[in-house]
């Protein structure tokens, strides 16, 4: 655990890095046209990934695909065989060329956040009425320059992170951006684009290919909360960029971020949250509840195994596991829910629920936290007391860290010290201050007075444009 602060670090480094390519890059080719707009998050995940494999340790076995990484490769570069590259597919089924026809002159991304289930006629309604490219190149304007300086650029991270092999890197590289996109720009269909999360290189292709036509491309952040609450390079390169108007949650927006937006949307609209609003109890008196005599939740984040990037986003699954095992020792009655997408099935001595969060919450009286993340929304807009572990893996946004502490019992844990001295110490806090919390607070961050955000009025907008 002693390399968990240098990891961190260099993935910092590494992010701010291709920041300033990225930026040096837009002067020549401009923002959208820019290889490092379309490959940012890749990129990310490919060298942050070699910095923590290689100091990882556990080995996760062979199961990536490019660009992510496993400890062999951190160690020693090797080439990716063809199955672990994604291609476009060959032979197209009735299923995926009926997506590719469209009755309305718009396109839609993947992992559009609708709500869950609570507007599941539109997700379907869209399925079938938008154009769905099953395949899109991104168009790189001078590709082959562009690619020279991406190769100076993964030259230079080989050299100054000590990683062996550069050209077998660099070969992996052109592979996967030459499979990915087009020296020659074609006529995007219809007149603009929806798209989930930008961490999705076809989302970012479909993104970026929209914008330099300079047509009409919504981006959704994701995660039921304002993106602003986490102050991460990720942000700033994914979910708060690439498009032209940005559907962001909430009505808060801070004054300052360390990673704002690489390309500043031109507009943004403010929605509710629909999970929030169904299942928000307001409460400004949350009262303390005896660990010893109630039913405890506990909910973490998944197991990443080889799914790892920086900076400051996951543990490796080995050491996640055992921390889960010493506060599965500390914590009476307590109940862990296993995140659905986890990839892996660990072994607990405890009781496990492997249902919705939504559908099991209020079943129990006390929430424990690891994690920030869209289960942890849910958990601080109930009504019952939340234990939040802070374990380093968030970078939340001041304004509001200070609110979510009207709202929490927060334990800040060193993860390379004595973890069952700390999580004993934080339960015994929790239990002695018998505290009474508020989540009224935390309104602004996922709901609105008034939504302006509307899918059908979006849509015609675009049709009007």
């Amino acid at each position: 655990m002693e390399n968990l602060s240098e990891t961190d670090d260099a993935s910092y480094e590494i992010c701010y890095r291709l920041r300033r390519v990225f930026e040096e890059s837009a002067s020549e080719y401009g923002d959208s046209g820019n290889i490092f707009a379309a490959f940012f998050h890749d990129l990310v995940v490919h060298f942050t990934g070699i910095v923590i494999h290689r100091a990882a340790l556990n080995d996760y076995g062979n199961d990536i695909q490019f660009p992510w990484v496993n400890k062999a490769y951190a160690l020693k570069p090797f080439s990716y065989p063809e199955s672990q590259f994604s291609y476009q597919p060959k032979n197209f089924g009735i299923r995926l060329y009926l997506k590719q026809l469209g009755v309305i002159p718009v396109a839609i991304g993947q992992s559009i956040p609708l709500g869950y289930k609570q507007q599941r006629i539109l997700n379907k309604a869209l399925k079938i009425l938008a154009y769905q490219p099953v395949w899109t190149d991104i168009y790189i304007p001078k590709r082959n320059r562009q690619v020279d300086n991406l190769m100076s650029v993964i030259l230079g991270l080989c050299k100054d992170y000590e990683i062996r092999n550069c050209s077998v890197i660099q070969d992996n590289w052109t592979r996967h951006i030459l499979t990915h996109s087009t020296e020659k720009q074609a006529i995007v269909p219809g007149k603009g684009v929806l798209v989930g999360t930008r961490n999705n290189l076809y989302n970012r292709k479909l993104a970026l290919n929209y914008m330099q036509q300079e047509k009409e491309v919504i981006g959704f952040t994701h995660g039921e909360i304002a993106n602003d609450v986490l102050d991460e390079p990720v942000y700033g390169y994914s979910d708060k960029t690439l498009c032209t108007t940005l559907v962001e949650y909430g009505s808060f927006k801070s004054e300052e971020l360390a990673n704002p937006a690489i390309i500043t949307p031109q507009k943004i609209v403010r929605r509710s949250s629909p999970i929030v609003r169904q299942h928000y109890s307001p409460n400004s008196h949350i009262q303390h509840r005896d660990l010893e005599t109630t039913r405890v939740l506990f909910i973490p984040t998944m197991y990443q195994q080889n799914y790892l990037y920086g900076p400051k986003h996951a543990y490796e699954s080995a050491q996640y596991y055992q921390w889960h095992r010493t506060i599965e020792k500390c914590v009476p009655n307590m109940t862990i829910k296993i995140h659905p997408k986890s990839r892996i099935s660990p072994k607990f001595e405890c009781e496990i629920d492997y249902r919705q969060l939504e559908n099991c919450i209020n079943e129990y009286d006390v929430l424990i936290l690891d994690y920030f993340a869209t289960s942890t929304v849910l958990a601080i807009f109930s009504d019952k007391p939340v234990i939040y572990f802070d374990i380093g893996l968030r970078t939340l946004e001041p304004v509001f860290y200070r609110d979510l502490r009207t709202r929490c019992s927060i334990v800040n844990i060193d993860f390379r010290s004595d973890w069952e001295e700390q999580i004993r110490g934080g339960l015994s806090q929790y239990q002695v201050e018998k505290k009474s919390y508020s989540n009224i607070e935390l309104e602004k961050y996922a709901l609105c007075d008034l939504d302006e955000f509307s899918m059908s009025r979006t849509i015609f907008d675009i049709l009007m444009s």
